[in-house]
């Protein structure tokens, strides 16, 4: 049988051969643990220190059952090989937070008896965090992937419908089909890029009329050319008019007008759409005769049309004769079970467009989740056909999230301090800072800042998972945090 210590003892001087372990015990990333039969530590290297964060000194002054039973050790393998007198695996989650996988071999001396136990502690803590990060990616891909399935098919139908999960939308889309079975104007209010064109279309769809759906866009055509767009012109009404034009509410006829950014339409031509809509009828610029317009309208912003009726930039008597039946969209970070479905609709779209069969990376979806899209559907929308187009490969990866969201991300951190109360969220170094006209460093700033959002945050939840799912941050770094900070929790 060879014997390593005789081989190296004849190739070294002895004094080389106990450097040679030395060395290998110290520069070994796994922990090394010896003790002898009575559970008395012999050897520990500083990767097992690291590992279980327990200094030096204690394991030498406590045997094994006196670290278990005093709470230093939540149970130790050594001291089960020393109890079954066989080699033992367990895992261990310590109470720091780091997670270990520990194999303890029990030597025996010539008599049977054992001399002494040799374990070995790997660290598992980041294999772990890996393994939930992706038993959490494979479930976001599960959930993404059976809504994909229960909506390809309204997918297939509809080049551009409302496509929503949320029970925010769910409201607003109930109350749409209610009022798209009457006559009466409709005014959709909410931010920019929410989705009112798409809700507008959906109410026309919705409805019994027969005749066109006519969008204008009241903010894009200049004021000296709304009025012709909109009402038309006889031939020779004005120079260059050399035919008779209808206008559009004449080709809305028996169907819908959608005056989108109505804030944006003239004082002057207020008048005269207040009138087609009390009369039913308009009259060409530079004509005589009217035309009957059986028009639904739908009115669209994203300003305050109320407060310009107080500010004499929009009639008041239009105001009130729009807003019969408003309808408010929630701007998209308000329904973020929305962002999913609308994520892989906006991708479905463009796999159809160009012949491709890309997928995305579930993890883009949970970014997404915490961005709060202050362009909303539009810059969804924009977002997933700028990665579809910049992605080399058939999965969209996170890579390609825009710096502008990555950085928002990354700041969130910081943005969450504001959701604390200021009555009990008021670290001393802020106060101190407010009194004092001296600067201190940037780096001690936001260390002082950590430490009190951290404290505040420890001290908000009951263990420390939980913080460290709220913080986002894993186990082993809240807890590394923590011992920096000398935090006592």
């Amino acid at each position: 049988m060879f014997n390593m210590i005789e081989y190296l003892n004849k190739r070294m001087n002895p004094k080389k051969v106990s450097k040679l372990f030395e060395l290998i015990i110290t520069t070994s990333q796994d922990g090394l643990y010896v003790c002898d039969h009575e559970g008395n530590t012999l050897l520990v290297n500083d990767a097992l220190l690291e590992i279980t964060n327990i200094d030096k000194e204690t394991f030498f002054s406590y045997n094994l059952e006196e670290l278990i039973r005093i709470g230093i050790l939540p149970k130790s393998c050594a001291y089960k090989t020393l109890q079954t007198h066989q080699k033992e695996n367990m895992i261990i989650d310590y109470y720091h937070g780091k997670k270990a996988v520990l194999t303890a071999t029990p030597v025996f001396d010539e008599n049977g008896d054992i001399f002494c136990v040799v374990s070995n502690v790997r660290d598992i803590t980041e294999l772990n965090n890996l393994h939930k990060k992706l038993e959490q990616s494979n479930r976001l891909k599960t959930e993404y992937e059976e809504i994909l399935f229960d909506h390809n098919e309204l997918f297939s139908k509809f080049a551009s419908s409302l496509i929503y999960k949320s029970e925010a939308m769910d409201e607003i889309v109930s109350l749409a089909n209610k009022l798209a079975k009457n006559d009466s104007p409709i005014l959709l209010l909410g931010e920019s890029g929410a989705g009112k064109d798409v809700l507008a279309r959906h109410i026309h769809k919705t409805s019994e009329r027969k005749g066109n759906f006519v969008k204008v866009n009241c903010a894009a055509i200049p004021g000296d050319l709304i009025e012709s767009e909109l009402f038309g012109y006889e031939k020779g009404a004005f120079t260059g008019a050399n035919t008779d034009k209808q206008g559009l509410f004449e080709l809305s006829h028996n169907g819908t007008i959608f005056l989108d950014e109505i804030g944006d339409m003239p004082l002057k031509l207020q008048v005269k759409l207040l009138n087609v809509i009390e009369e039913k009828k308009v009259r060409r610029i530079g004509g005589g005769k009217y035309f009957p317009v059986n028009t639904r309208i739908i009115a669209a912003t994203n300003v305050d049309l109320a407060k310009m009726v107080e500010q004499k930039k929009f009639r008041k008597d239009l105001y009130f004769r729009l807003n019969v039946l408003p309808i408010t969209l929630p701007p998209l970070r308000k329904r973020k079970n929305d962002i999913p479905i609308l994520t892989l609709y906006f991708l479905h779209k463009l796999n159809k467009k160009y012949k491709e069969n890309k997928q995305i990376d579930p993890v883009i979806i949970e970014r997404f989740l915490h961005y709060d899209w202050p362009g909303n559907v539009r810059e969804l929308s924009n977002i997933v056909e700028r990665m579809f187009h910049m992605s080399d490969s058939d999965v969209i990866d996170e890579t390609l999230i825009p710096e502008a969201i990555r950085n928002y991300l990354s700041l969130n951190i910081y943005e969450q301090a504001s959701s604390f109360n200021e009555s009990s969220y008021s670290p001393t170094w802020t106060k101190q800072k407010m009194q004092s006209k001296q600067v201190i460093p940037l780096k001690q700033a936001l260390n002082n800042f950590e430490k009190e959002y951290l404290r505040n945050s420890l001290n908000k939840y009951e263990t420390l998972e939980e913080a460290a799912d709220a913080l986002q941050i894993s186990l082993s770094t809240l807890m590394r945090k923590k011992r920096k900070y000398k935090l006592t929790k």
